[in-house]
């Protein structure tokens, strides 16, 4: 059995358009393909080595896949996200779905998992910072009970884009 073939605990969604997804944590395995889709997936690609880092610890990285009804993955990861602790938080520091699979509340699904994973620990707040123009992720983070908190000016090298800074109340329910 190789490292990507690993039993892990996998969360079972199903989307918005009733299609049917894994979440997973990643495996080292995974990460070529993960590098892959980050590239894809966002503007400004993290890399392999930032990505690697996060691959085992708690709570990591959480890896997304189409599956079938049963709970079975079919074909590669279509999103991904990655969390870490800080104090008494969880903060997000990455989410990223494909370009083919957006608007299905993907976004979502990921970020239930974290939200599940955090309130495990003991975490009952979360944190993240997004583009201040990335007005499909902003939607997201406010519907499932983030709240602006800040903003850093000029914070996006590539765009000089601000990043609006939330904080959010893990507590609330499914998002």
């Amino acid at each position: 059995m190789t490292e990507r073939e690993e039993r892990r605990d996998a969360y079972h969604y199903f989307a918005q358009d009733g299609s049917s997804w894994i979440v997973r944590e990643a495996v080292t395995g995974d990460l070529n393909d993960l590098v892959a889709l980050d590239d894809i997936a966002k503007s400004v690609p993290w890399g392999r080595d930032a990505i690697a880092g996060f691959i085992g610890c708690v709570p990591g990285v959480f890896i997304l896949f189409p599956s079938n009804r049963v709970g079975l993955t079919l074909g590669g990861p279509v999103g991904f996200v990655i969390a870490r602790w800080v104090g008494d938080e969880c903060e997000i520091m990455s989410i990223g779905v494909h370009p083919q699979y957006r608007r299905l509340g993907l976004g979502r699904v990921l970020m239930e998992t974290v939200r599940r994973t955090a309130l495990v620990h003991g975490k009952t707040s979360w944190i993240l910072e997004v583009r201040e123009h990335n007005t499909p992720a902003l939607s997201l983070y406010k519907s499932i009970g983030f709240h602006e908190v800040g903003k850093r000016r000029g914070y996006y090298i590539d765009t000089g884009e601000a990043a609006i800074l939330m904080r959010g109340d893990t507590t609330n329910g499914d998002p």
